[in-house]
């Protein structure tokens, strides 16, 4: 009795899906003055459920950015709810602080507080080592690379830095195009062309990394560690790379960031944070009651590339394809595709293999054949 009892409660277990109470609908405002001369950008959105993220654009306002000399740039819409402006150097300063206006088409007036634009301490050195990370099996190990900074000291820097990473790496595709068949014509490449077969893939690191030496007794950061990046991904095949744009944070911005890092960095379980809309500098002028999402913020800008080679001893996996066998080209009907010849690869057909056309286009996965300038 005591068995079927257990069976039956096992059997009627459902998951359990905890409700969230939120606010949707929310204006989000989201911008940076940085010190570099160039195009500077402001989003104006609306917000979306935590479960389906989505950019709702909030069009037709105007944006624009005043320093504390009432001094003012107004930026002009590009595409639905992102507006940009160029920002030169005199507009841009170290110590000088920034507001941004926000007018709505519906007549609403939104405004951030000042934002100092405060030096950011010098990134003295990105690296990293080798290292491994435990899995759930015991014994067993994920190998990869543990990426760090060293921050030193300047006179009269940020207390408050945040970390942005932009990774990219190269790949390849599994076959060289020998031939290609548009359903009519059978044309033929002697040697395989390598037009598709190299790519790049540039991406951002969904993680974000902030640090305060604020109670600190310098102003400096050592072996601070920022992302894992691991043998379970073909990242590091061939060559990656890794982009790091450190920012200075006044107090309050790194109170904001810290709070979007732990949202977006932890994992979501049923007891851990639990999404939320972050309150930022942002606010109604006219009703400051107005719950409005997102930051505007100032900083200077310092970064730091690495370039690594793979000439790592722990195994990395590649980008496969099962090819299908045509032993004529009746056999491959009506369908385009692209094909190499089976066995050897530098033969002439038949037979002939075949696959999906990102077996042979590299770009198919999401990269680029344009090798980046950085890259030899």
């Amino acid at each position: 009795m005591a068995i079927g009892l257990l069976l039956c409660t096992a059997a009627c277990v459902e998951p359990y899906k905890p409700e969230i109470r939120e606010t949707q609908d929310l204006l989000v405002v989201n911008g940076i003055i940085t010190d570099r001369p160039g195009i500077h950008y402001v989003e104006v959105s609306r917000s979306s459920p935590y479960n389906q993220p989505a950019f709702i654009p909030v069009a037709g306002c105007v944006v624009r950015v005043e320093d504390d000399g009432g001094e003012g740039v107004t930026y002009t819409e590009y595409r639905p709810g992102r507006y940009g402006a160029y920002l030169d150097s005199p507009f841009l300063g170290l110590s000088r602080s920034y507001k941004l206006f926000v007018f709505t088409p519906d007549g609403k007036q939104y405004q951030s507080e000042y934002d100092q634009l405060l030096a950011c301490p010098l990134l003295d050195r990105l690296y990293y080592e080798v290292s491994h990370q435990e899995t759930e099996d015991p014994g067993k190990y994920y190998y990869g690379l543990q990426f760090y900074v060293d921050v030193k000291p300047e006179t009269g820097a940020s207390r408050n830095v945040l970390w942005k990473l932009e990774e990219t790496y190269e790949y390849h595709s599994p076959y060289l195009i020998q031939y290609i068949w548009d359903g009519r014509t059978l044309l033929e490449f002697s040697p395989p062309t390598d037009s598709l077969y190299t790519c790049y893939k540039t991406r951002a690191v969904r993680e974000l990394y902030a640090a305060s030496t604020k109670y600190l007794v310098t102003n400096e950061l050592n072996k601070y560690p920022l992302n894992y990046v691991s043998n379970q991904t073909s990242r590091l095949l061939i060559k990656y790379s890794l982009l790091v744009s450190q920012y200075s944070l006044s107090d309050e911005a790194f109170i904001y960031w810290e709070r979007i890092k732990k949202q977006m960095n932890e994992t979501g379980g049923l007891y851990e944070t639990q999404p939320a809309g972050s309150k930022g500098n942002i606010f109604n002028a006219d009703d400051p009651g107005e719950q409005v999402l997102g930051y505007f913020y100032a900083s200077q800008v310092r970064e730091e590339r690495i370039l690594i080679r793979n000439t790592f001893d722990f195994a990395i996996p590649r980008y496969t394809c099962q090819l299908d066998t045509a032993n004529s080209i009746g056999d491959l009907g009506n369908h385009f595709f692209y094909m190499i010849a089976l066995d050897p690869m530098s033969a002439v057909g038949p037979p002939y293999g075949y696959a999906d056309l990102s077996c042979f286009d590299c770009t198919l996965l999401g990269g680029t054949t344009q090798m980046p300038e950085y890259w030899k």
